[in-house]
């Protein structure tokens, strides 16, 4: 399969086992959206989405209105969003809140094990990142707690909503606008139906989940 896009991958796994596996997407949604274009029978096939992506409460990160993952490829998270499957958005309305702080760094910091060196050295990047830009210390699990709800969806809050991607805003180009007026689907967001969006999550589960993995 050297040859096979991620795209065509994703395809030949699904027809293969249809409904035997979810997809978790950490990144731009280009390769999801791809995957829909070449199998629009894509979203019976999979059993559900969980996308980290998005910022339908709180501000975006990458502008004042749009988080990263959606801001890079829009159009694709427009099309994954507006597909029939079951879609997890979990956006930084949770993931700012699973933060690794202070007491949690001293740990892997004085972790002399293999691992625990590898992850302190490549969490000095981010870690700098975040008090450059936020005068603390310490990072998001943004990617870890998108991947944790996929395995254990109770530990956060959700609410149903339709939800569209802004595509040509200025100012708000990769905004994800939910509906949460609570009108009927079909006077909602262009009639969609809605989708999960995480709107509380237990922190201290997420980050002890997270510290137990890494260092046990």
């Amino acid at each position: 399969f050297a040859a096979e896009t991620a795209a065509e991958q994703l395809v030949r796994l699904a027809r293969a086992e249809p409904g035997a596996f979810s997809l978790l997407a950490t990144g731009p949604l280009t390769n999801l959206a791809l995957a829909l274009q070449l199998e629009p029978e894509l979203p019976r096939l999979v059993d559900r989405v969980v996308i980290m992506g998005g910022a339908v409460t709180v501000p975006g990160n990458i502008t004042a209105a749009a988080e990263a993952n959606i801001f890079h490829d829009p159009e694709a998270a427009e099309a994954a969003f507006a597909a029939a499957w079951p879609v997890t958005l979990v956006g930084l309305d949770v993931t700012m809140t699973a933060w690794l702080g202070e007491a949690e760094l001293a740990r892997i910091e004085a972790d002399s094990r293999p691992r625990g060196r590898f992850a302190w050295s490549i969490l000095q990047h981010y870690v700098g990142f975040y008090h450059a830009r936020y005068g603390i210390r310490g990072c998001a699990l943004h990617d870890p707690a998108a991947a944790m709800l996929l395995l254990d969806p109770d530990l956060a809050e959700y609410s149903d909503w339709p939800v569209r991607v802004e595509l040509s805003g200025d100012l708000t180009r990769g905004m994800t606008l939910a509906d949460r007026r609570g009108v009927p689907e079909e006077q909602g967001v262009a009639g969609r139906p809605a989708i999960r969006v995480a709107t509380r999550i237990d922190r201290d589960r997420v980050v002890d989940g997270f510290m137990d993995g890494l260092l046990r």
